[in-house]
């Protein structure tokens, strides 16, 4: 896990959260993570790991990742959880 990735962890274990949905969490940011990346690479620069990723992070990137999971035939229901992972990602951030 990298550095954010961690904190972000120690974050959702302060909200008392059922395991469950701390599992959920982080798979979701991990996926997120994963495409996140290959977008990063595709611009033709680099990141390795969510730290990396951040300054990359804008307002429209949450639409962006949508259409990628429409566009997988990603189950709604999946898409708007992972979706919520991301707000609450978000969230963490700005705190």
């Amino acid at each position: 896990m990298d550095k954010i990735t961690e904190k972000f962890n120690a974050y959702l274990q302060g909200l008392n959260l059922s395991k469950k949905t701390l599992i959920n969490y982080l798979s979701d940011l991990n996926h997120f993570k994963v495409w996140l990346i290959a977008k990063i690479l595709n611009l033709g620069s680099s990141a390795e790991n969510l730290t990396e990723c951040v300054p990359f992070i804008n307002k429209n990137l949450a639409d962006e990742y949508k259409t990628y999971l429409i566009n997988q035939n990603t189950p709604e229901k999946t898409i708007n959880r992972r979706l919520s992972t991301l707000r609450r990602f978000d969230k963490f951030l700005l705190e």
